[in-house]
């Protein structure tokens, strides 16, 4: 049977904060090996490409869900500034106060990264522009190739039609089978 934490000097049995008696909690009914891989997949956690800060922020409380809330907020809001794109990530560390929830440095970190994807795909298309109008230019700097035409009538190597049946060498092969 085990005996739940307790603070120096009380009785035992007495918990003196919150997580303590959710690690207890877990190392007494969770598998570690599965809670392992959680932590480790919580602590690895980056953002995606395809994810905004606000998504990347929900996807880090759930994987605190799936560690069983054995991260502080503190530690949520670090995971979060280590792990926004590197563009947001100088902001969020300004703003970053103990006062701030994780939700609202998420908010913080959603304006920059929409003012950076919205730069970034300004960029694309300015780019996108200037290779078309390069290749616009490239193409009016060719010289023009007059159109394919076919020829009228098929012509043989000898010239003339009533040479085929002749071999080249004079010898008519077909005159002694009349």
């Amino acid at each position: 049977m085990a005996i739940m934490p307790s603070r120096h000097g009380g009785n035992p049995g007495e918990v003196t904060c919150y997580l303590q008696l959710i690690n207890w909690l877990l190392r007494l009914h969770a598998d570690e090996e599965t809670l392992a891989l959680q932590v480790e997949e919580f602590s690895k956690a980056t953002q995606q490409a395809s994810e905004d800060e606000r998504a990347f922020a929900t996807r880090l409380r759930h994987l605190n869900v799936l560690c069983g809330f054995i991260h502080s907020e503190a530690m949520l809001k670090s995971r979060f500034v280590e792990g926004c794109h590197k563009a947001v990530r100088s902001t969020v560390r300004e703003r970053n106060t103990p006062s701030l929830t994780l939700a609202e440095l998420a908010r913080i970190a959603q304006t920059k990264g929409d003012e950076y994807r919205w730069l970034r795909e300004e960029q694309r298309k300015a780019s996108a522009l200037e290779y078309k109008r390069l290749a616009e230019a490239s193409r009016a700097a060719w010289p023009t190739r007059p159109a394919f035409v076919p020829r009228s009538t098929p012509r043989t190597r000898s010239g003339s039609s009533s040479q085929l049946d002749e071999h080249p060498s004079g010898v008519d092969y077909d005159a002694g089978n009349e």
